[in-house]
């Protein structure tokens, strides 16, 4: 009969084993739901920011204007995010007008290659580098 003091060692080598696999997939899971979570709030952004865009009138002559309310609108609903953020997303927001700004029918809006960085690290190999989204709405006048 094996003593039960004889084993004392082998659980802690055990749980020194499996705790740092359980801790990897723990924080891969969590890299990867964070990532899942801005890439929806991401999409939802550029949604709002295309109704935003087909509620707006008189784009020839107000465009630019236009195009950063559009921008500020984005910005604004991703600011809310917990990831690890970085300034710029402003600069990755593009605006499309299809055929042209004098004659619209649809309004693309998206966000173009923005970097994203992950929270630990773990799972950078397994999710992509870089966030898009788009939407596209009709515009009637």
């Amino acid at each position: 009969m094996i003593k039960l003091s004889d084993k004392k060692g082998q659980a802690v080598a055990e749980f020194v084993l499996l705790s740092g696999v359980f801790l990897m997939v723990t924080m891969g899971m969590i890299d990867y739901g964070m990532y899942l979570f801005t890439k929806y709030n991401f999409e939802n952004a550029v949604r709002n920011g295309a109704r935003t865009a087909v509620k707006m009138r008189n784009w020839s002559a107000n465009q630019v204007e236009n195009t950063q309310k559009i921008k500020d609108s984005i910005v604004y609903d991703c600011n809310r995010l917990p990831t690890t953020w970085k300034s710029g997303l402003a600069n990755n927001v593009i605006v499309i007008f299809s055929p042209d700004v004098n004659n619209i029918n649809y309004i693309q809006v998206k966000i173009d290659n923005y970097k994203y960085t992950s929270i630990t690290g773990f799972v950078d190999l397994c999710i992509p580098s870089t966030l898009n989204a788009q939407a596209s709405m009709r515009y009637t006048y």
